[in-house]
């Protein structure tokens, strides 16, 4: 046997070359060692899995008990407000102009950049031109005044004799209708007393007849009296007839009943005359309203004689006063054309010397010493801007610009003033978009005071406050339901917010869990809500107030600052095996993300 100076059974013995006896363990070891590690390595792996698993399935149980979420009442200032991207602009700025056209610029007294007070001298232009045509102007319209004068006085005149005329024609016309009058008056006077006569005879006719009918009922009525007592068979019932008649015998009867009857046809016979009485007045009536007719006819013609007269010298007088009007007009026109363009030769002579209208700075200068001013509608002096006060000039949209008036309150901020906020209000909104095809309005904000660091043609960050509550109670928004209808409620904590202990009992715990341990079940916190399983809840009516992105302020006696608000639908529901990761069962293989497991027990993951 050949033997090879590195073979491990090879040693030295007493000095002398030996072999080794194999060790059986050793070999064993030698040639199963690393398949036994490995299978060691396996179980321990496994051990330590089903370990994991049933602390996993606890987790699982206790994280897939219904949780309930809720917000705290808190008393708060919310607000709402439009966000307004704008520039800063001048609070006043005005650009400067002036009537002169084609005129040398003879000196300018200011830069751009140059502070001006108001009245401060800008530029001026030169005036010989002008000062040649005024005083041309001015003698032309002398000898026109003069000339005017003149021929207003003739129509003067001639309006002065028609209104004399008139005069005399109606004071002539006049007395013709004043005797119309009085002839008219008198017979007016004649009918009434006819009126009154014919009145007279009907009063007598109608009191004759009434006397007349009087007697007549009373004769006949006595009559029947009388008949009655002589058709009774005894005299019991004649007696019984006269009995609440009035009369003690039938004889007094019969004497009265003839008395009656005298004075029935007394009053018939001055009825009849009467009659005779009213056809004699009435015939005079007639005459007499026939004469009325007539001075009445009299009386209109006497007044359109004085109608027509009047009218006419009505006619000539405004012929004459149009004369004179025309000719005061003709000469106005020419006289006024003159003067008004003596003013404007006068103004233009006063805007060749051009000050400032208003303090500020000069932002634009558009004239050159020396330089021929043209003066068209394009070209202007200079720009000044007030910079004492600054205003923001934005736009807002038409979806909100309905929710934006004069005097509310805004925030303004700029990158050169930093965080800072400046106090401004609305001071303009345009009742019109900016153009005919634009959604958007213009609006205007004042800073309530100048800052040093804003400059004119800044961006500027505004927040107009459009409705603001303070130290009121308010929630989330999702914290509040309505129900059909229309009222709002919310769902108080009836005490304090806690996890369900029953959710930890054994009989809920995998076996082999510890639950001693809290650090195998974890619980999130935050400042403003608490999760909780099963806290008993009361159904509270509320009125909602105002309302913004995310909270809503509510109104009720029953709610108090501090007051647990459960966020409905915040209970879900326990997730499924099938759709968490982690290891499938107590020898599952790889879960979460990664492959597939395998194993007995299958693996969990994602399929």
């Amino acid at each position: 046997m050949k033997l090879k100076a590195n073979d491990n059974n090879i040693g030295l013995s007493d000095g002398k070359l030996a072999v080794k006896k194999p060790n059986p363990v050793g070999t064993f070891f030698k040639k199963h060692g690393k398949k036994l590690i490995a299978l060691i390595v396996v179980v321990a792996l496994a051990g330590g899995g089903f370990k994991f698993y049933q602390v996993k399935q606890a987790e699982k149980m206790l994280a897939n008990q219904p949780k309930q979420t809720f917000q705290t009442v808190t008393k708060m200032d919310i607000s709402n407000s439009i966000a307004v991207t704008g520039t800063i602009e001048s609070n006043e700025s005005r650009t400067v102009t002036t009537l002169v056209t084609d005129t040398k610029v003879l000196s300018v007294s200011v830069n751009v950049g140059d502070y001006v007070q108001a009245g401060d001298p800008i530029c001026t232009f030169d005036t010989t031109s002008i000062k040649d045509k005024i005083s041309r102007l001015e003698k032309k319209i002398k000898v026109a005044e003069q000339q005017a004068a003149l021929e207003e006085q003739n129509a003067a005149n001639n309006l002065s004799d028609a209104q004399y005329d008139a005069l005399v024609n109606v004071s002539e016309n006049q007395i013709d209708v004043d005797a119309a009058i009085r002839d008219y008056q008198d017979q007016e006077r004649k009918v009434g007393e006819a009126e009154q006569d014919v009145a007279d005879a009907q009063q007598d006719y109608e009191d004759n007849k009434s006397d007349y009918e009087k007697y007549k009922k009373k004769a006949k009525k006595l009559k029947e009296l009388i008949e009655e007592y002589y058709a009774q068979a005894d005299d019991e019932q004649r007696n019984n007839v006269l009995s609440g008649s009035g009369y003690s015998s039938i004889s007094e009867a019969e004497s009265k009943y003839e008395s009656f009857c005298d004075k029935r046809d007394s009053y018939k016979d001055k009825m009849e005359s009467s009659e005779d009485t009213i056809a004699d007045r009435q015939s005079a009536l007639k005459d007499a309203q026939s004469t009325l007719t007539d001075r009445l006819d009299s009386y209109n013609k006497a007044v359109n004689n004085a109608t027509d007269s009047a009218l006419k010298d009505q006619r000539t007088i405004r012929d004459k006063e149009s004369s004179a009007t025309s000719t005061e007009l003709d000469n106005s026109i020419k006289t006024d054309d003159s003067y008004t363009t003596l003013d404007d030769y006068y103004e233009e002579l006063d805007d060749c010397n051009v000050v400032a209208p208003i303090s500020g700075l000069i932002t634009s200068l558009s004239v050159e010493e020396g330089q021929k001013y043209k003066g068209d509608n394009s070209q202007q002096v200079c720009v000044i801007q007030d910079d004492t006060s600054y205003k923001v000039t934005g736009t807002v949209d038409q979806y909100d610009i309905a929710s934006v008036s004069e005097n509310m309150t805004a925030v303004v901020k700029t990158d050169a003033t930093g965080d800072d906020e400046l106090e401004g209000v609305v001071t303009f909104v345009s009742p019109v978009p900016k153009s005919s095809d634009s959604t958007e309005y213009e609006i205007e904000i004042s800073l309530k005071e100048r800052d040093s660091r804003l400059r004119l043609g800044m961006t500027a960050e505004t927040s107009v406050l459009v409705e603001a509550r303070k130290d009121v109670l308010a929630v989330p928004y999702d914290c509040i339901e309505d129900d059909s209808d229309g009222n709002s409620y919310i769902y108080l904590a009836s005490g304090a917010p806690s996890f369900d202990k029953s959710a930890s009992t054994s009989a809920n715990m995998p076996e082999g869990f510890d639950k001693s341990k809290k650090s195998d079940v974890k619980s999130k916190k935050s400042t403003d809500s608490s999760e909780s399983t099963e806290t008993a809840t009361k159904k509270v009516q509320v009125q909602k107030g105002l309302e913004t992105d995310y909270y809503t302020e509510i109104i009720s006696d029953a709610v108090k600052e501090g007051d647990s608000v459960l966020v409905p639908n915040s209970i879900s529901d326990s997730e499924s095996d099938d759709s968490s990761g982690g290891m499938g069962g107590p020898f599952g293989g790889g879960g979460g993300d990664g492959p597939q497991g395998g194993g007995p027990g299958g693996g969990g993951g994602p399929r």
